[in-house]
């Protein structure tokens, strides 16, 4: 069964800034429900779901970066 939710219980839920929620809803990416013009905003827990999965991105690591990053762990390390 689809659950709806306050946009407060959907922050405290994914940490998110209510102003991101909002945000979302003014741009038409996150199904929302209103009963009336000045009601509750009730959001869709698995269409939000559905929305974060779909905007996740694969970072893939730099080998240099990797590298440096590795010297300096070292480095930081043999100054203890």
């Amino acid at each position: 069964m689809t659950q709806y939710v306050p946009i407060k219980t959907l922050c405290e839920r994914t940490s998110l800034c209510e102003k991101t929620i909002r945000l979302l809803i003014r741009r038409h990416k996150l199904p929302h429900h209103r009963f009336s013009p000045r009601g509750k905003i009730l959001v869709d827990v698995e269409a939000f779901e559905k929305y974060m999965r779909s905007t996740r991105r694969q970072i893939q690591k730099d080998p240099v970066v990797t590298e440096i990053l590795q010297e300096f762990r070292e480095f930081a390390q043999a100054a203890r």
